[in-house]
């Protein structure tokens, strides 16, 4: 194997696993604890969330602090080469940890047996944790190396990827809403309407951030410069 993509999974793998038992252990809690999935599955989502962002983050950020960005740069190899072997890196890694999440949707959205076919904003709410996960996963790869980039710092990174996405969604969501209240819509259809134009509207977001910021993110590494 590739001595690079090696170390990359040494750093990254760690966090993977810490995030899958995480998933599993509030599945057997809650088996243990007589209680249901659904008193634990915000947890389980959320300690993956945490790790995929942490994951991400530390990508680039250990590179700065372990004082190794030098060295790594100065290899007789192109940058872009690094760069596509460090996202493999990520991304090898997190796609196995999406199937998790991805049994989870598939589970709820069996269970909602007639309705299966139903209601759209009930389908999709079957299948919020793997669209969770992806969401994690494309920050994962774009926003956390980005701030990890520019602040040099995997904390920093970290917490900005994690409030920064949040912060823009809401105050596009926002913006959603008061669209949505000033469309002609038939009486009762309102909530409807409305959740849609979010769902809509978060995919739309999601898809422009995490592109831009990939974007950020690699041409920052590309022009890098080590004082």
């Amino acid at each position: 194997m590739n001595p690079r993509i090696s170390k990359e999974l040494r750093v990254i793998v760690p966090y993977a696993v810490v995030s899958q038992a995480a998933c599993f252990g509030a599945a057997a809690g809650a088996k243990a604890l007589h209680l249901s999935w659904e008193d634990v599955w915000g947890f389980a989502v959320l300690a993956e969330f945490v790790f995929f962002l942490l994951a991400g983050s530390v990508l680039f950020g250990a590179e700065f602090s372990d004082s190794t960005m030098e060295r790594l740069l100065s290899q007789p190899v192109p940058r872009e080469r690094i760069w596509k072997e460090k996202i493999f890196s990520l991304v090898a890694v997190l796609i196995p940890c999406m199937f998790f999440n991805l049994g989870d949707s598939v589970s709820r959205y069996l269970r909602l047996g007639p309705y299966r076919w139903g209601n759209f904003m009930t389908i999709m709410d079957a299948l919020g944790s793997f669209f969770l996960a992806l969401t994690a996963a494309s920050i994962a790869i774009s926003t956390a190396p980005m701030l990890a980039l520019y602040t040099r710092k995997t904390h920093t990174a970290f917490f900005g990827s994690l409030v920064l996405p949040l912060a823009g969604l809401l105050l596009v969501l926002m913006l959603s809403q008061i669209i949505a209240s000033m469309l002609p819509r038939a009486p009762g259809q309102a909530s409807i309407n409305e959740s849609r134009l979010s769902l809509i509207v978060f995919f739309v977001f999601a898809s422009v951030w995490c592109s831009s910021t990939y974007w950020l993110a690699r041409r920052r590494f590309l022009k890098l410069e080590i004082s």
